[in-house]
């Protein structure tokens, strides 16, 4: 895959890189079902950050940060290479040749992987992680993770929990 003019070790296409990117998305959409349970703006922006972080550190590599120059603590920046990651992943469905209606409803989701519309399944887990930030003034359910005194590496090991069904600490 290449992304910003840089080559990536990445096909959809290829069996094991689409187990990798299901594998991606279902960390994401755990971790972001869990932010509610952290407390402060500061806090929530560093668990999305988090989230974003592990599903392009599966996808691109663990070094992409390094090789792009991208500040794993800038929402903004890490959101803008992670539409762009869901655009040219978007862009292999076209190879599949796949009608839409042929993909079962009923089907589980990792027997339709290839068959699947990427970007459709990330905006549905967005809308998802947005209808469920909550209010600033809202009380934490429960006790806060505290993503200031972590550091990537530890807040990683929090989003690979939370798809574990661990406490998120």
């Amino acid at each position: 895959m290449k992304i910003r003019n840089m080559e990536f070790d990445f096909d959809v296409l290829s069996a094991a890189d689409a187990d990798r990117l299901q594998d991606a998305v279902d960390t994401l959409q755990a971790a972001a079902a869990a932010v509610p349970e952290t407390a402060g703006l500061g806090n929530i922006i560093r668990a999305n950050c988090a989230a974003i972080d592990s599903f392009l550190a599966t996808i691109l590599g663990e070094d992409y940060d390094i090789r792009m120059n991208i500040n794993t603590n800038d929402l903004r920046a890490l959101r803008a290479l992670y539409l762009e990651v869901l655009s040219e992943i978007g862009k292999a469905k076209a190879e599949l040749d796949i009608p839409t209606a042929a993909v079962s409803t009923a089907a589980s989701p990792a027997a339709v992987t290839a068959r699947v519309d990427m970007q459709a399944q990330a905006r549905q887990a967005a809308q998802a992680a947005a209808q469920s930030l909550p209010a600033v003034t809202k009380p934490p359910e429960r006790t806060a993770v505290p993503f200031s005194s972590m550091n990537r590496e530890q807040r990683r090991a929090w989003v690979r929990a939370i798809k574990g069904g661990k406490a998120g600490q």
